[in-house]
Formats: C-alpha cells, sequence, structure tokens
C-alpha cells in the first residue's frame, strides 16, 4: 500500500525496510537531540501552532507545543517539542506550562 502511493505521487520506489531503517535512523537522531547538552538560555519562547493530522484514518486537531530559546551566543534554538491530541485551543498560561523541556545543562554553565 505504501510503495503504491509512493510510487504513484512521487515516482519512487520505495519498500517496508527502507523505511523501517529511515524511522530506526530518525529515532536515534532524535533521542540524540532530545539529550544534547544546551547552553544557558537567556530568554525563553514557548509558541502553539495547531495542525490537522491524520490518526487512525480520521483527520484532528493536534496542538505542536515548542520552546524556543535565545541562548548567551545570541543563537536560537528549539529546546522541546511536545504534540497534544484532540485538545481544544490553550486556555492560557496553565496550559503552556505542561511543555516540559529534558534537556541538560552544559557542565559549567
Amino acid at each position: 500500500m505504501l510503495s503504491f502511493r509512493v510510487t504513484n505521487h512521487c515516482g519512487l520506489q520505495i519498500t517496508f525496510t527502507q523505511v523501517n531503517r529511515a524511522a530506526a535512523l530518525l529515532d536515534r537522531e532524535i533521542d540524540a537531540w532530545r539529550n544534547r547538552l544546551v547552553e544557558v538560555v537567556e530568554y525563553l519562547s514557548p509558541d502553539t501552532r495547531y495542525e490537522n493530522v491524520r490518526i487512525d484514518g480520521a483527520v484532528r486537531n493536534a496542538a505542536v507545543l515548542v520552546a524556543v530559546g535565545i541562548l548567551l551566543s545570541g543563537l536560537r534554538s528549539v529546546l522541546g517539542v511536545s504534540v497534544r491530541h484532540s485538545v481544544p485551543r490553550f486556555r492560557g498560561r496553565q496550559d503552556r506550562s505542561e511543555l516540559t523541556i529534558s534537556a541538560p545543562r552544559r557542565s559549567g554553565s
């Protein structure tokens, strides 16, 4: 089914084995990103986006919570991302506090 869709829409032939290998590589990359050392954050900006996602064959609303920080070096960095399925629009500060950032701090900072 996946191979048929990809071939028809993209002109590519992809096997389930290739998809599984790519997913495993992506899982390792995401895990490394989640456990990376983060500099001291000078400014934190939480934000929420709402996206339509397909879950079990139905399109549903999902909240994507994102925490972006401005580091002492001046660079902007995405510190954390969380997805909530089938949630109402956030009502305020209390709901945004659900986004947790679990990246360890850089030693000596």
